[in-house]
């Protein structure tokens, strides 16, 4: 996402952009970020050389910095673009980002668009020092998706999955009302006599995996990449356990799913699925839910660990323990130190009694 095209440079290390290991360097000075991606697949000369035409047009513009913010734009757009297709073929599937604070999102939604719409539509004059509302670009852009739910003509591949996950997970279904222009969100409980309640007052783990339901039913189709933060939001651990094997059959429905976590429960119940997928199939006749094993192609575990010397943090891949069946991230030795301090607790508290 580009905020705007003021203030970005761009340069190659190396010969040009269509020699194979050049790097290329993006700035966007105005935000204060900067990437550099090295390896790059080699594009063509006749890309390269348009490009580079491009950025020697600069000196000779008559507003030389319009010029030079503008084709830098252009050219790095044109970069990433040509990079995204030629190294990284599976980022061009269609895409649908759920962000963490989708539950609140979806529960104001219509709250957030009244208000833009009446500040947008104020005839009076406003005072200059009057802030302009306006949203993270997740943000709108899940907005936006949200508000085609229930829409004619609109529909996604996996009905069934979102009826499985109301099942097993919400214990009721999540139903769109569109009549007043901006679509509803109701609950209703599958239970005997249940009405229907708006998302706003139900739990945060109902409005959190509502979305969630609504794209599989709405939205997502076959190949779609469909990233979710922190799925397990809000979730008891017996809960959070099922969403891992939701998960996994959305996998097997032909779906690219992109999660972060924070639950030892849901990694867990990955590594038991992909470990699954070792036994030979008619050694996993009366194993719950063996028609979700995944195949250890098909996973993959990256742990975000803190570094404090050189600041941020160091992302590396996990691989599954064949032994445990686990992928071995850090909560292990969290237990481990609690344990310990509670057992230290214990003996100083047996030695007073004492």
């Amino acid at each position: 996402r580009w905020s705007s095209f003021g203030g970005t440079e761009i340069e190659w290390s190396g010969e040009n952009a269509a020699t194979p290991g050049s790097t290329v360097r993006l700035d966007l000075l105005d935000s204060s970020l900067s990437a550099s991606i090295s390896d790059l697949p080699s594009v063509s000369v006749d890309d390269y050389s348009s490009w580079q035409h491009l950025m020697e047009a600069i000196p000779k513009a008559d507003d030389k910095d319009f010029a030079k913010n503008f084709l830098s734009y252009f050219v790095a757009t044109e970069v990433i673009e040509k990079l995204l297709e030629k190294g990284f073929p599976s980022t061009l599937h269609r895409a649908h980002y759920l962000p963490g604070d989708r539950a609140g999102l979806l529960r104001h939604r219509e709250a957030v668009f009244s208000n833009l719409v009446r500040n947008a539509s104020t005839v009076a004059p406003q005072p200059a020092v009057r802030a302009t509302p306006s949203l993270p670009g997740i943000a709108a852009d899940f907005l936006e998706e949200v508000g085609w739910i229930g829409s004619k003509g609109v529909s996604g591949d996996y009905t069934d999955l979102s009826e499985e996950m109301e099942k097993n997970l919400l214990d009721g279904v999540v139903e769109v009302n569109r009549q007043g222009g901006f679509p509803e969100f109701l609950y209703r409980a599958d239970a005997p006599g249940s009405k229907e309640i708006p998302l706003t007052r139900t739990s945060s783990m109902v409005s959190g995996l509502a979305p969630l339901v609504l794209h599989l039913r709405s939205l997502v189709q076959s190949g779609d990449v469909l990233v979710i933060e922190e799925a397990e939001a809000h979730v008891h651990p017996e809960k959070q356990t099922e969403i891992a094997r939701q998960l996994a059959g959305m996998v097997r429905a032909g779906i690219r799913v992109v999660i972060t976590t924070h639950s030892e429960w849901m990694v867990e119940q990955l590594g038991n699925l992909t470990q699954l997928s070792n036994l030979p199939e008619d050694r996993r006749k009366g194993i719950e839910e063996a028609e979700l094993a995944l195949d250890p192609k098909e996973i993959g575990v990256w742990l975000f660990r803190s570094n404090p010397q050189q600041g941020g943090a160091t992302v590396e891949e996990v691989t599954l323990d064949t032994e445990s069946g686990l992928f071995p991230v850090d909560y292990g030795k969290i237990a481990r130190d609690l344990y310990n301090q509670g057992a230290a607790i214990f003996h100083r508290t047996q030695a007073l009694e004492e």
